[in-house]
């Protein structure tokens, strides 16, 4: 896709007045240093928003089989020679039934891409899906230690490193130690940390949800 049309596309993504009223409508009003904007809470509601629709079209409008290539391509990680090993048919069959399930999820989505960034043509529709995508598979990932459980949730709702580290008061390169280098973070930054996801202590320190 020529980088002129993308850039052009992007122009017009600002927040619809639905967006900011949605983002108005969820903020405590304190004005603290971490809050988000409502245009910087719209932009990255659109991915998670977006990723929830993917998720419902992945579910009842593919086929099984469309449903088990997509899912081993974009959420397990597998190549489509890995798939087509394992199904037992040849990486052609595979990828033409990834493009059949990929052109599937376009068509269901392209309205509410059009709709949310507030274009007539979405040029940038596999972008926007993909950016869905990745929330989806951030979503379903089974992390293992601290580090990883934390980068579920903060990928699993589109935010930044440098958002969680300003709204936190962790320093963004203490973040990343703890979700590359599995640095455990002292008591109070998982406080901090549980209370800005709205999870539970034990779920980050252990993986048990309530």
């Amino acid at each position: 896709m020529p980088k002129k049309k993308i850039e052009a596309a992007m122009d017009f993504s600002f927040p619809s007045p639905e967006e900011r009223k949605a983002a108005m409508s969820v903020c405590c009003g304190s004005h603290c240093p971490g809050c988000e904007s409502p245009d910087d809470y719209a932009w990255r509601r659109r991915d998670v928003d977006l990723s929830l629709l993917a998720d419902d079209v992945i579910e009842k409008r593919l086929t099984p089989k469309e449903r088990e290539v997509m899912t081993a391509y974009w959420f397990g990680g597998k190549t489509l020679s890995s798939i087509a090993s394992e199904f037992g048919v040849c990486p052609s069959s595979v990828s033409r039934c990834l493009e059949k399930a990929q052109k599937k999820l376009y068509d269901a989505l392209s309205c509410a891409v059009a709709y949310q960034h507030n274009i007539e043509n979405v040029d940038f529709l596999p972008i926007a899906v993909r950016r869905a995508l990745a929330v989806s598979a951030a979503k379903r990932y089974e992390p293992k230690n601290i580090g990883e459980r934390i980068r579920k949730l903060r990928c699993s709702q589109n935010i930044g490193e440098q958002l969680l580290s300003e709204a936190t008061g962790i320093p963004l390169k203490r973040l990343r130690a703890i979700e590359d280098s599995g640095e455990l973070p002292t008591l109070s930054q998982i406080v901090l940390l549980a209370g800005f996801f709205e999870t539970t202590t034990d779920y980050l320190l252990k993986g048990e949800c309530e």
